[in-house]
C-alpha cells in the first residue's frame, strides 16, 4: 500500500507514479487531499485489478468515508 498527502505543490499524483507501482505489484493506492486540491474527496483509494488501477468504493472497503 502507498499512501500519499497532497500537499500545495504542483504534481501529478494520479498519473506517473501509478504505472510504476502496478509493475511492482502495489495492491492499494491511498491519496489523502485534506484541503482538496484534486476535487471533492478527503480519501481516494485505487486497487490494482488486472495490472490498472480502478478507484475502490470506501465502503466495500470496509471504511467510511464519513
Amino acid at each position: 500500500m502507498v499512501v500519499e498527502i497532497v500537499s500545495n505543490k504542483v504534481g501529478n499524483k494520479l498519473g506517473s507514479k501509478l504505472a510504476g507501482y502496478a509493475r511492482i505489484g502495489v495492491w492499494y493506492y491511498v491519496v489523502f487531499d485534506l484541503l482538496q486540491k484534486l476535487g471533492e474527496s478527503l480519501l481516494q483509494v485505487y486497487e490494482l485489478r488486472a495490472n490498472s488501477y480502478q478507484q475502490a468504493r470506501l465502503r466495500n472497503l470496509g471504511i467510511d468515508p464519513n
